[in-house]
């Protein structure tokens, strides 16, 4: 509770104390004395008709008054008509609330008289002030205090995520519209008339002297600090990341209402324009942070306005998949932010050297250059944006893999990194086919702080490059080597002599790897990895055919740290192998063995038994698993599994599929691939529509499930959509059919869950 609540409590338990003294000083003002024909004083006897008003015996009041009046019957003291007693809340900061008597100190009636107009004049000089403090704060009285405001459902945001310096609405933007937007100004205004007024009622407070106030002095000084906890601070953070609804007059309620915004993100919000970025730049001088990614209805004037104000502040700016963006607007960018720190121009088509040499000009303390999918940019920008940038952190120039067209980056470029940017920590160049070791060993002999590193498809690369990684790159925790042919068994063992604290290795389609072997000076390949990387938790060996069991027991015999793991096309992997991997790896979530020829029952049963914390597993193209293995994993494992890939698997029936749904009870089940397996049928189809509400995606192309009776089932997944065969498509085309994730389907259903979740709490609150 803050300091302001608890002003507000205080000021309708002093109410409650001064009624309270009203009484008391009324029922001791003393009538004439009656007396009977003996002469004994007996306490006036109400009529029969009027009866004193009822206390209630569980208020504090009701007990003092009660007290009172067998105190005075027992003194023959005639009473007079009690006031009705109503309950009052008890005071719960009784050092607030000065000269209170207890309810048991009775005195003589001189006494109390005097105390009661010495307590009536404190009240009647404190009054004006305290009447002036309420008004402030409670603007529509003390009711407002315990009104109930929220007015979330099931179709906007709470506002209690809307609240705070940092408001993070990405996993929310699918249902954020222009209202969302409204709310959170409609929130600062009222944040910033809180302001205002505490700061007229601390200088008020200041004009009182203590003696007539009924507040400490430091709680005078914290009194206005109280609107400065995590709900009642200004919006400086707003991420709406994939908001698609809002359009410009929302995002102006933001900028008008929000004067101290630092850093908005709006990536893929189409329907914004020019017209609001020109309105967010004139009333938000102080952004530093601006993502306007994938905005289709932004043409450039406005983002020009904008950073003409902002541009001195600004520190981040991303512009990625902005294709329609002309070479002025990005020059203007670039002039007008001398800070850019951060700069993301990903898939810009019209970025070129001479771009890239006006940033080297006029953002000398550039640290992340985001250029991928930039075909334009050659070794020339490279090379100058490297000389201009000693500290370049972050540095992505991929291509796409297979794409021909376009710049090729050389080892010029891998050199310039090298050469001028030592604090390199990320680099991807995947899809640059022209490496060579050269370039590369040039880069990893400057770069010692290298962590990421992504050379997918430089198929020009051989072992020297991994012998240059182990010797200069010691930090080195991410490395994706993916279809670089010319690397073998000696080149992993040259990395792992490094690079001990590898985390992550991609070296699918590495023909030359195999099992390896124990030689005279040690461990090769995969068996080194193993053995000198520990803190391996992703490992990729897709299509590594020469694979069968001794280096995946080594992996399951030391890295127990490993969570993901992908065989796929491995044909000879052995079910001891799996066996291995699966007792020394506990952690591990998602195996792929999809094309495991040997797969079958029997290793889905080790699988079941020994997958503690399996829950992705795809066996594709397995066609020796059948309903006995979907029953071994149904019976350990039913609640886990998140993903099950049965693709091609032509054992699988409906007595599989049966014993799935039979054994759930709380499942977790999101996607579900039972593509090609022909005896798969609509019934157990439609169980699966019962027992397992959350699906996301049902794969049925291949299987003897009709379109009507998916037409049928599904609203009962409401967050996917129904793929069907276009008529006159032959049966055997690879067109998919059944289920799959709508758009964002998982952040949809998290905000359904979530607001099922928020209507209950508020429901058991109410009751």
């Amino acid at each position: 509770m803050t300091l302001l609540d608890e002003y507000r409590r205080s000021i309708q338990t002093r109410a409650a104390a001064r009624s309270n003294q009203e009484q008391r000083r009324r029922s001791r003002q003393l009538t004439p004395l009656t007396g009977s024909e003996s002469g004994r004083r007996t306490p006036e006897t109400p009529p029969n008709d009027e009866k004193l008003p009822e206390l209630n015996p569980k208020s504090s009041a009701g007990r003092r008054n009660a007290r009172k009046l067998r105190l005075r019957a027992t003194n023959n003291v005639k009473l007079q008509e009690l006031p009705v007693s109503r309950p009052t809340k008890t005071i719960e900061n009784p050092e607030l609330v000065r000269d209170t008597k207890s309810p048991d100190d009775i005195s003589s009636n001189q006494d109390d008289s005097a105390s009661s107009r010495q307590r009536s004049s404190h009240q009647q000089s404190a009054k004006p002030a305290l009447d002036q403090i309420a008004q402030l704060i409670l603007p529509n009285g003390p009711e407002q205090a315990t009104s109930n405001t929220s007015g979330s459902t099931m179709t906007d945001v709470p506002l209690q995520l809307l609240q705070g310096a940092r408001v993070d609405l990405r996993r929310w933007s699918v249902i954020v519209s222009d209202r969302t937007l409204r709310r959170i100004a409609a929130h600062n205004h009222r944040i910033s008339s809180a302001n205002r007024k505490a700061q007229k009622l601390q200088g008020l407070l200041a004009g009182q002297r203590q003696s007539s106030f009924l507040l400490r002095a430091e709680d005078v000084d914290d009194l206005s600090s109280s609107y400065l906890d995590a709900r009642n601070q200004t919006t400086e953070s707003l991420l709406l990341t994939g908001a698609e609804t809002i359009t410009d007059a929302g995002l102006a309620s933001i900028a008008l209402a929000v004067p101290k915004l630092k850093e908005l993100a709006i990536a893929g919000a189409v329907r914004v324009t020019d017209a609001s970025l020109r309105v967010v730049g004139e009333y938000c001088p102080s952004l530093e942070r601006l993502d306007v990614s994938a905005l289709s209805g932004m043409r450039g004037a406005g983002l020009a306005a904008l950073v003409d104000h902002c541009g001195a502040s600004l520190t981040h700016l991303s512009l990625a998949d902005c294709p329609q963006l002309g070479d002025w607007v990005l020059r203007r960018c670039l002039y007008a932010c001398p800070k850019l720190t951060h700069l993301n121009l990903s898939r810009c088509p019209q970025v070129g050297d001479a771009l890239i040499e006006t940033l080297a000009a006029q953002c000398p303390l550039l640290r992340k250059l985001e250029l991928s999918g930039c075909l334009q940019v050659s070794d020339r920008g490279v090379v100058r944006i490297a000389r201009s940038s000693p500290n370049l952190e972050y540095v992505a120039l991929d291509r796409p893999i297979g794409v021909r067209g376009g710049e090729q980056l050389t080892d010029l470029s891998c050199s310039a990194l090298g050469e001028y940017c030592p604090s390199l920590r990320f680099v991807s160049l995947a899809g640059n086919s022209a490496l060579t070791d050269a370039g590369v060993q040039w880069m990893a002999s400057r770069c010692a702080q290298l962590t990421r590193l992504d050379l997918t498809g430089a198929i020009g690369l051989t072992d020297a490059t991994c012998a240059a990684l182990g010797a200069g790159c010691p930090e080195l925790r991410v490395l994706r080597i993916n279809g670089v042919k010319g690397i073998s068994d000696v080149g992993l063992r040259l990395l792992a002599a490094g690079c001990a604290k590898l985390e992550l290795l991609h070296a699918a389609n590495l023909y030359l790897v195999s099992d390896g072997s124990n030689r005279d000076f040690g461990l090769e390949g995969l068996r080194a990895i193993a053995s000198r990387c520990p803190e391996l938790q992703d490992l990729n060996l897709s299509g590594c055919f020469q694979l069968q069991e001794r280096a995946l027991v080594a992996i399951g015999a030391s890295c127990p740290a490993l969570r993901r793991l992908s065989l796929q096309a491995c044909p000879d992997v052995t079910i001891a192998a799996v066996t291995a991997v699966l007792k020394g790896c506990k952690k591990l979530t998602r195996l792929d063995i999809s094309g495991v020829r040997r797969c079958d029952d029997r290793m889905l049963r080790a699988i079941a038994k020994y997958g503690a914390a399996i829950t992705q597993l795809a066996v594709a193209g397995c066609d020796r698993v059948g309903d006995a293995g979907l029953r071994y994993l149904a019976g350990a494992r039913a609640d886990q599994l998140e993903l099950l890939d049965f693709t091609g698997c032509r054992l699988v029936s409906d007595a599989g599929i049966n014993a799935l749904c039979d054994a759930f009870q709380r499942p977790k089940l999101a996607h579900l691939v039972l593509a090609d397996c022909p005896l798969v049928t609509q019934d157990p189809i439609a169980r699966l529509a019962f027992a397992c509400p959350q699906l996301l995606t049902l794969s049925v192309h291949g299987c003897r499930v009709s379109a009507r009776v998916l037409q049928s089932l599904s609203s009962s997944w409401p967050f996917g959509e129904l793929h069907l065969p276009p008529s006159g498509t032959q049966a055997g085309s690879n067109t998919p059919v059944g289920i799959f994730p709508a758009p964002r389907a998982k952040d949809r259903r998290f905000v359904a869950e979530f607001c099922t979740l928020w209507a209950a709490a508020a429901t058991i609150q109410v009751f």
